[in-house]
C-alpha cells in the first residue's frame, strides 16, 4: 500500500469489541449517508454510519459499515499532512470501521458559508488541497498507483486548529493500478488503458473539476456545486473577478486573487482533456 510505515505510524487494526469501546457502545452518531457498496461499479448502496468517538486523550470519528473498505483503506493509508489521517480500522466479517481524527475546527463548508475565514486562511486551504490531489493522483509515481477521489465538495475537508485542511470523503474513491505497479514495467500509456477497464472512463480530470469548483466557493464564500452545468457556463463567460470574491473578507490582495479565480476557470472548462492535471495546478501555486 505503498511507502513503509513505521510501528508508531501504522494505522492500528481493531476487533469489534475495540470499536465498541471507542465509540462508547455506538452512542454518538455524527451522521449517516448511503454510499456505493464497492468500488467495481456495482450501483448497490449500503448506509454508512459515522460516530463521534475517543481514542486515548483524543476525539475522533469512525464510519461504520458493512461494505468493502478496501479502497478507502488503500488510499488512506500512506500518510500526508492534507489527508486526514487513518487512525486504526476493523475488517470483522460482522464490522467494518475506519477511525480518524475529530479536526479542531471541523468541516470546511460551515467555515466557508459563515465568511469567518480570512483571505490568507483560505489561501492556505486551498493550497493544501491541491497538495492532497496531487499525492493522490500520483504522477510521480510515490504510491505505485493512483486514487481518484470523485468527492472534492466543502463537506468532506476537514480543517486543523492551525487552519491546515484535511482532505476526507473518500467513500467514491477509487483506485487506477498501472501495469508498472503490477508487473514492474509500463507506461502511461498503460495506465490510461487500464483506467478505462477498471474505472470505466473515470479520469483523474473529474478531481480537477471538483477541485476547480471548491476554489470558487472558498474564495466567494457560497456553495456552487448544487447546479454544476450552470457553473461551467459561468466560467465560459468570463465574469468579473468581483464575482467570485466573498464581499466579507478585508484586504484581498488584487493580483493573488485574480491568479485564484482564472486558475479555477481552467479547471472548469467543458472540455476535460482540456482541464490541466493536479501537477500543473501545484505549478501555478507556486508550490
Amino acid at each position: 500500500m505503498g511507502a513503509r510505515l513505521s510501528r508508531l505510524e501504522q494505522p492500528m487494526e481493531f476487533d469489534p469489541k475495540g470499536i465498541e469501546l471507542i465509540t462508547g457502545c455506538f452512542h454518538k452518531v455524527v451522521t449517516r449517508m448511503r454510499v456505493p457498496s464497492s468500488s467495481d461499479g456495482s450501483n448497490d448502496l449500503i448506509e454508512l454510519v459515522v460516530y463521534k468517538g475517543v481514542l486515548g486523550r483524543s476525539e475522533v470519528l469512525v464510519e461504520c459499515g458493512k461494505g468493502d473498505f478496501k479502497d478507502r483503506m488503500t488510499a488512506l493509508w500512506s500518510p500526508h499532512p492534507n489527508i486526514v489521517r487513518l487512525l486504526g480500522f476493523c475488517t470483522s466479517p460482522f464490522l467494518h470501521a475506519l477511525v480518524m481524527p475529530l479536526e479542531k475546527r471541523g468541516c470546511l463548508k460551515g467555515m466557508v458559508l459563515d465568511g469567518s475565514l480570512g483571505w490568507k486562511q483560505r489561501v492556505k486551504i486551498i493550497k493544501g488541497l491541491a497538495l492532497a490531489l496531487d499525492h493522490l493522483h500520483d504522477a510521480r509515481n510515490v504510491l505505485g498507483f493512483q486514487v481518484l477521489h470523485l468527492g472534492v465538495r466543502l463537506e468532506n475537508v476537514w480543517v486543523a486548529e492551525d487552519y491546515t485542511p484535511k482532505l476526507a470523503g473518500f467513500h467514491s474513491c477509487k483506485i487506477r493500478r498501472s501495469k508498472k505497479s503490477i508487473s514492474g514495467t509500463g507506461s502511461q500509456e498503460d495506465l490510461e488503458i487500464i483506467s478505462k477497464q477498471d474505472c470505466e472512463g473515470v479520469t483523474d480530470k473529474m478531481d480537477v473539476l471538483g477541485f476547480g469548483f471548491l476554489v470558487l466557493e472558498i474564495t466567494s464564500g457560497r456553495e456552487l456545486q448544487s447546479n454544476p452545468e450552470e457553473m461551467i457556463q459561468l466560467a465560459d463567460q468570463k465574469l468579473a473577478i468581483e464575482r467570485w470574491i466573498d464581499p466579507r473578507i478585508r484586504g484581498v490582495p488584487e493580483m493573488e486573487a485574480r491568479r485564484m479565480i482564472q486558475m479555477s476557470m481552467l479547471c472548469l472548462q467543458s472540455n476535460p482533456e482540456a482541464r490541466p492535471s493536479m501537477g500543473k495546478l501545484v505549478s501555478l501555486l507556486g508550490l
